[in-house]
């Protein structure tokens, strides 16, 4: 109407409003064979998903996936096909150009850090949600630092003060400052700590699931201790011959343990049990002490793991860590994505 028009006409006309254009946009799935035949001719099946412009027929992006089928039920394969299919389709959708937020184009220039995976932990601490800071990309590495590329809508005279902040208790500044116009430098040191487990406390979820009359629940031993529910550290000391109560409570959380002291030689035993059902992809990771992965057991649709783990000589010290094997990942949400676990240290 008349009145509506007026306020669009003024809202793009203020420099104060963002003008964003808005397509409409199509997304068509299309299933091979139809899923009405797939009782009758079971084997293989593909799913395609197209996103399409609306307002001028042409295809932007699509992606394929194919995965074997044994059921013959339409509607349970259609859903694990799309769980699966959202994981892949999801990069695409972020190729396609969008309203970009104004700002300068910096670098940020990363030392102080040699493992990757805290240097990972250290750009979504400080950049992540930030209001003046959007979408570090890393963009080269050097002998003794990485530098990533962001766009940058802040005050330059108030920058260190800012991200000192947002450090946390894991990070220990040594500089942070501006090398010129255009490159931030951020020179920082771990600093690891370490919190203890608590008793375990009995919850819900935990108690059916040892009550449940199957042969994976009755072979899964009753918890002694727990993560704390508020899980500030990540990072916990594992008692051997000790069974731990956790949980994962998005795509992107994880919990890390501490195995020590250790001997060369030394056979450490695990088993793990996954209570009640989830849509993520649960990943135990075994580091050492430079937090080099050295072991990993993918285990999707798994409830029940056991493996072990020989000490090489040299080691004093091993991380274990439990995490969704694909994790965090934009705009991606729905139900059951955590999930419950115990672990058991032999």
């Amino acid at each position: 109407n008349k009145n509506l028009d007026e306020e669009q006409s003024k809202s793009k006309m203020d420099p104060k409003n963002l003008a964003v254009n808005q397509v409409p946009l199509v997304i068509s799935l299309r299933l091979i064979p139809d899923s009405g035949n797939l009782s009758s001719d079971p084997g293989k099946a593909a799913i395609k998903m197209q996103l399409w412009d609306a307002m001028n027929p042409v295809g932007l992006a699509k992606v394929k996936m194919s995965i074997d089928y044994s059921s013959g039920t339409p509607e349970k394969l259609i859903a694990e096909v799309l769980d699966h299919l959202m994981l892949v389709w999801h990069p695409v959708l972020r190729k396609i150009p969008n309203t970009q937020k104004k700002g300068q184009e910096v670098k940020i220039k990363i030392a102080g850090l040699k493992n990757p995976l805290r240097e990972q932990r250290l750009v979504k601490q400080v950049f992540n949600n930030h209001p003046d800071w959007n979408n570090p990309v890393l963009y080269s590495f050097k002998q003794d630092a990485s530098v990533y590329r962001a766009k940058y809508s802040g005050k330059k005279k108030n920058t260190t003060q800012d991200l000192i902040k947002r450090l946390g208790s894991s990070f220990q500044e040594n500089s942070i400052r501006w090398e010129d116009s255009e490159t931030l430098l951020i020179d920082v040191q771990w600093v690891e700590r370490t919190g203890f487990l608590e008793a375990y406390a009995p919850k819900r979820e935990v108690q059916e699931y040892l009550m449940l009359d199957d042969p994976i629940s009755r072979s899964a031993p009753e918890p002694e201790l727990s993560v704390p529910v508020q899980n500030i550290n990540s990072l916990y000391i594992l008692p051997s011959n000790s069974v731990v109560y956790d949980q994962i409570k998005n795509r992107g959380d994880s919990t890390t343990f501490r195995l020590e002291p250790l001997k060369p030689s030394q056979v450490l035993e695990f088993r793990w049990f996954r209570i009640g059902k989830t849509h993520l992809r649960p990943i135990i990771s075994l580091l050492n002490d430079e937090q080099e992965i050295v072991q990993r057991y993918r285990l999707s649709n798994i409830r029940r793991f056991s493996f072990n783990y020989t000490v090489p000589s040299g080691s004093n010290t091993l991380y274990l860590r439990i995490s969704d094997e694909t994790g965090v990942i934009e705009g991606i949400g729905g139900s059951f994505q955590f999930f419950h676990y115990l672990l058991e240290s032999g």
